[in-house]
């Protein structure tokens, strides 16, 4: 995973989030915090966030949490120090953007809602007048998915 980082035509691959390339990494990293396994994924991130929806993607994922909890412990290895803290700036950099209404409404069409930037409060405040345009067509999509996924559970 990490040599396909550096190869920019692997970029259709990380960035679709189909794939869960990006996921799958957060994912396997909040199980299993070894230095190792966090120095290679870290290294990957560093590799893809060249590119923005690789970038978008991180943010989707919480990896600024994963950052934290990262930076809190004892890290011998400065270039991985170094690695983790250019990336945080570079994910906050881009937190305003991933937070957007507009970023809602892409993430309400795939049907797939994720706890991210776009599901906090201060969202919530900032954009409850946009759900009321298109004939509250955004809260329509809103109930399609909630229906679904209520369906698929029972």
């Amino acid at each position: 995973m990490w040599s396909l980082s550096f190869d920019s035509e692997s970029e259709a691959y990380y960035s679709d989030s189909g794939w869960n390339i990006i996921e799958e990494i957060i994912s396997g990293m909040k199980v299993n915090s070894k230095e190792k396994l966090s120095k290679i994924a870290f290294k990957i991130f560093k590799n893809i966030s060249k590119w923005s929806k690789c970038i978008e993607l991180m943010n989707d994922n919480d990896l600024i949490k994963v950052i934290e909890n990262e930076l809190k412990k004892n890290i011998k290895d400065n270039n991985l120090r170094q690695n983790l803290e250019s990336l945080n700036d570079e994910l906050e950099n881009n937190y305003k953007i991933a937070s957007s209404y507009e970023k809602y409404v892409k993430e309400l069409a795939t049907g797939k809602l994720n706890w991210g930037p776009c599901h906090n409060e201060r969202f919530w405040k900032n954009n409850s007048k946009f759900f009321g345009e298109d004939e509250y067509s955004t809260v329509k999509k809103l109930i399609k998915v909630l229906e679904n996924s209520t369906s698929d559970v029972t």
